[in-house]
């Protein structure tokens, strides 16, 4: 028995040691044609420059007057879909924000607040709604920050983007009502509350919030041209 077992050893070895030489080479192969791999990849990379995307609100600094106070208003969008991987990285941010808030018995503002401004960047209007409302229960009106204002102005963009401009001339106005901010504050407040109140169809709202803006500043945001369309748009309603 052993005799044979070296016999069919013997005749066996030569094909194994041959198949280590193809795979050998096939290896010597590639290796080769790395570089050219590496080239193709490189072409790759330069034909998609749009692969990185900048988020400025969510870099912004989070405390005292730091914060932008507008975001541009547009077309109400629905929510966005997500990733499942980027799903539940921001599951798992949101629990871990959760569980510090219960241990230290206490809303953490810059946490939520830069997690809304993560879910709005994405188009995730829900969770960004409930992240700002958070968020605003950790400061108050008057508190020597911009941080309720702040609030304020990023429900009420959530709202007009998911076609909600009743809720977000609600917020639009919580934020005028809210002392101890600059002049410019407020008159962004005042311009996107009157294209809440044209949205929903309010026109005469509309022209007075509008007339105020133009009262302060007639060159703001083109708000002389809109004053002129609403009126005319108010005329041909009679």
């Amino acid at each position: 028995r052993r005799r044979q077992l070296e016999q069919k050893t013997a005749v066996t070895a030569p094909t194994v040691v041959g198949e280590i030489d193809d795979v050998d080479a096939a290896f010597t192969g590639l290796v080769t044609e790395a570089p050219d791999a590496s080239a193709a990849a490189s072409e790759m990379s330069a034909v998609a420059p749009e692969a990185s995307v900048a988020v400025p609100e969510a870099s912004a600094a989070t405390s005292g007057n730091s914060r932008p106070a507008v975001a541009d208003s547009a077309t109400p969008k629905k929510d966005a879909g997500l990733d499942p991987g980027l799903a539940a990285v921001f599951d798992e941010f949101r629990e871990a924000v959760e569980d510090e808030g219960a241990e230290q018995g206490t809303a953490d503002y810059e946490t939520h607040y830069d997690l809304g401004l993560a879910y709005k960047d994405i188009e995730l209007y829900d969770q960004a709604i409930e992240a700002f409302q958070t968020a605003i229960g950790a400061c108050a009106p008057g508190d020597g920050t911009a941080r309720y204002l702040h609030c304020c102005n990023m429900l009420g963009h959530c709202f007009m983007r998911k076609g909600i401009p009743k809720a977000a001339a609600l917020w639009f106005r919580k934020g005028l009502d809210a002392p101890g901010h600059t002049e410019d504050e407020y008159q962004a407040l005042r311009y996107e509350l009157g294209t809440a109140y044209e949205q929903m169809g309010d026109t005469q709202r509309a022209i007075d919030t509008f007339t105020e803006v133009y009262g302060i500043s007639v060159s703001y945001r083109g708000v002389a041209d809109k004053l002129r369309e609403l009126q005319e748009q108010k005329a041909g309603q009679s």
